[in-house]
């Protein structure tokens, strides 16, 4: 999609079509053209499911409701921030003055160890604060594979680096003391593959 954007991922199972994470506004086109070429309408979206509050995550949220009426899910503490009109989460302050940021509705805010359903699917919200406060872990099982859509809490590594982990900022109120607590409790859930906002999967 677009230059600016996080991995968007489309999760298809059986009739169920969940969204993770949605982008820029200038990558939606792109995003909705992926979707189609998937055999989705977006239409048939079942929901919107957003790894954590930064802009190149949830820039196009909004846009995203306003077309498709897709119920979106993120973090209760990123819901709140939102709620109260404090927007520090969403980092798009360090860009120019003129961002487009407007605020999306949380349908479903999500809990730390929470089990819910998107369409019928199963899926599993841990908490990872660090990168941010309200980064998440999202896990569903698909087509036998346990699978981790993670945000920007880890990546893969890179070729002369033995891993790599979100920026951090005071803007966004990074902690690093939460990081390594949650980077620790991350090495103990059992996932198959993990689906991060940036590079490959791992």
């Amino acid at each position: 999609s677009a230059d600016g954007d996080c991995n968007v991922y489309l999760l298809k199972q059986n009739s169920v079509n969940i969204l993770i994470d949605a982008g820029t506004i200038q990558g939606q086109n792109a995003i909705e053209n992926n979707i189609k070429e998937c055999g989705v309408d977006p239409q048939d979206l079942s929901g919107l499911i957003l790894t954590h509050s930064h802009y190149d995550h949830t820039q196009s949220a909004h846009q995203w409701q306003k077309a498709y009426a897709v119920p979106t899910y993120l973090n209760s503490v990123g819901a709140a921030f939102l709620k109260g009109g404090d927007f520090r989460l969403v980092g798009h302050q360090s860009l120019d003055p003129n961002y487009l940021f407007n605020p999306f509705q949380v349908d479903h805010a999500c809990e730390d160890g929470q089990t819910f359903e998107v369409g019928g699917t199963t899926v599993m919200s841990h908490y990872m604060p660090g990168h941010t406060p309200d980064s998440t872990l999202f896990i569903v099982e698909h087509n036998g594979y346990r699978l981790g859509f993670c945000g920007d809490i880890t990546f893969s590594p890179r070729p002369d680096s033995s891993g790599e982990i979100g920026w951090l900022s005071l803007l966004w109120l990074s902690n690093l003391s939460h990081y390594h607590e949650s980077l620790t409790r991350f090495i103990d859930i059992d996932l198959d593959i993990i689906l991060a906002g940036h590079g490959h999967p791992l």
